[in-house]
């Protein structure tokens, strides 16, 4: 039986940009050490040509699939600024890893405004939050849907000395609460690690 081996063209990113080659219409150009590809046009040079990528529908089919299948093999998702992740939602990496992630940035800070009495703070609405206190107040937090670092920046009003009473869950370092900054207009930093249970806090303070 005879057998056919294809093979496409194939070169480092470098080499393929300092050739910057005109691909025939179809011909695949695989990069070696990022394992991304274009497809050529028959007219546009390799720096101008666009990677091969998964539409919107096939990044979520291929993560839900991987999820569904407890996949832990990697994968190299040639994308680009075209996908938008937002309208994907929420994901559920089905207990997989994240792997190779430069960094991680968050959407924004939740602003829960200014309170001057008793309030709920839900984490459900972001792990960065800020609450601006017009008095001492009495906290409550709803959950988030799993263990999490969070943190809530607290700002006095242009009065200053409000305090916080926080839910009992909240735990601090040798059993005693750190106490608030009382300046007006200070802001205080408290880290929790929740670990689905109890939160876990550390205040960095006086910031003014």
């Amino acid at each position: 039986m005879s057998t056919t081996q294809i093979q496409v063209r194939r070169d480092t990113a470098t080499d393929w940009s300092d050739e910057n080659p005109t691909l025939a219409a179809g011909e695949i150009g695989f990069e070696i050490d990022t394992k991304l590809f274009k497809i050529g046009d028959g007219s546009t040079a390799w720096d101008s040509l666009e990677y091969a990528k998964y539409t919107d529908s096939e990044v979520e089919a291929t993560i839900n699939d991987d999820a569904d299948h407890g996949s832990t093999a990697p994968h190299d998702y040639a994308t680009s600024s075209d996908i938008d992740l937002d309208s994907l939602g929420s994901y559920d990496a089905g207990d997989n890893s994240i792997t190779n992630q430069l960094t991680a940035t968050f959407s924004g800070e939740h602003d829960n405004g200014t309170q001057g009495s008793n309030y709920t703070i839900d984490w459900g609405n972001g792990q960065k939050q800020v609450i601006t206190l017009s008095g001492s107040i009495t906290l409550s937090f709803t959950d988030p849907s799993g263990p999490s670092n969070l943190i809530l920046r607290v700002v006095q009003d242009s009065t200053g000395g409000r305090d916080l009473t926080w839910p009992s869950s909240v735990l601090w370092p040798g059993g005693s609460k750190t106490a608030l900054s009382d300046v007006a207009s200070a802001e205080d930093v408290v880290s929790l690690y929740y670990n689905g249970t109890n939160y876990y806090a550390q205040m960095g303070e006086d910031f003014y």
